[in-house]
């Protein structure tokens, strides 16, 4: 884990929120927790079971099934709404979904 002192923004929190993120029972939070903030590698075997616990949980799966049909997007009331695909597809990646297979 990166020193505190080296990173501002766990200064300005006043307290480091890395440890209390890996230990989340939320397996999202986890994987992001090790990627974005530790910048591991999505081969380390952390990152990696995070993600695939995180892919099979049931958040990811609700958020797929909230996505229209391509082509079928439906009335939207515009690019702040949650519903619009984009913003789907956005968090989705965030939540570590990519292209193609696992």
């Amino acid at each position: 884990m990166a020193q505190v002192s080296d990173d501002g923004w766990v200064q300005m929190l006043g307290a480091d929120p890395r440890p209390w993120l890996l230990a989340a029972d939320e397996a999202s939070a986890r994987w992001i927790a090790l990627t974005a903030l530790l910048d591991r590698p999505d081969e380390d075997p952390d990152a990696r079971a995070a993600r695939s616990a995180a892919l099979s949980g049931p958040m990811v799966g609700h958020l797929i099934a909230r996505l229209p049909r391509w082509g079928e997007a439906g009335a939207v009331s515009g690019h702040h709404s949650p519903a619009y695909m984009p913003n789907l597809l956005h968090l989705l990646a965030d939540l570590g979904v990519k292209g193609g297979r696992r």
